[in-house]
């Protein structure tokens, strides 16, 4: 009597595998924006894929937070489970609170509970979030932008804290004369190389 051979079957777990590991930014022009050539390119696109690159110049943590135009929805899109987000907001939350020359607590409170926001819905699809820590582009000659992007460090880190997420801080990378120009204050094209060579060291794979 012969018997009836069931076919092989292999099973492959594919659930636990993943591919390259990316590298995204979310948030504000310090991604893109070049203080001394005005062009919005920068270390999000020097370091990141085409796909990757989610940075918009302008904008604030509280319309990512409120998804203002699908910026944050469609960039949860493109990110998977064990990616890198690197996040660069609330400069804009607060330069546009002092514009009427008085930055309120209630101002502080939304900027950063609209950032905290944020971290949450990148964290929530699995990825890895890393603020990124402004410096002050007049090297503190400046007494209000010493005492605003002293400010804006402050809060940034209380969020990385509190969030349990990593930070890196950019005053540890622009540190060549070339990397502001002292009229603008974002870095110029040789400072966002910098940052996105640290980046791609950093956090590539």
């Amino acid at each position: 009597m012969g018997t009836t051979r069931k076919p092989l079957r292999l099973s492959v777990n594919l659930k636990n595998r993943k591919s390259e590991v990316m590298i995204h930014s979310i948030g504000d022009s310090w991604c893109c924006r070049e203080g001394d050539t005005g062009i919005d390119r920068g270390w999000q696109e020097f370091a990141l894929s085409p796909q990757c690159r989610h940075g918009v110049s302008g904008t604030t943590a509280e319309e990512w937070n409120a998804d203002k135009n699908g910026m944050l929805s469609t960039a949860l899109k493109s990110i998977q489970d064990g990616d890198v987000v690197i996040v660069s907001l609330l400069g804009n939350d607060l330069r546009r609170g002092v514009a009427d020359g008085n930055l309120d607590s209630g101002e502080v409170f939304v900027a950063v509970q609209s950032l905290m926001g944020v971290v949450d819905k990148i964290k929530n699809v699995g990825a890895k979030v890393v603020l990124l820590i402004y410096s002050d582009p007049f090297r503190g000659k400046d007494s209000a932008s010493k005492s605003g992007v002293a400010l804006m460090r402050t809060l940034l880190k209380g969020v990385a804290f509190v969030q349990l997420c990593e930070s890196f801080d950019t005053t540890d990378i622009l540190v060549e004369p070339g990397h502001f120009d002292g009229v603008d204050i974002h870095p110029t094209e040789m400072g966002h190389r910098a940052i996105a060579e640290y980046v791609s060291r950093t956090f590539g794979r």
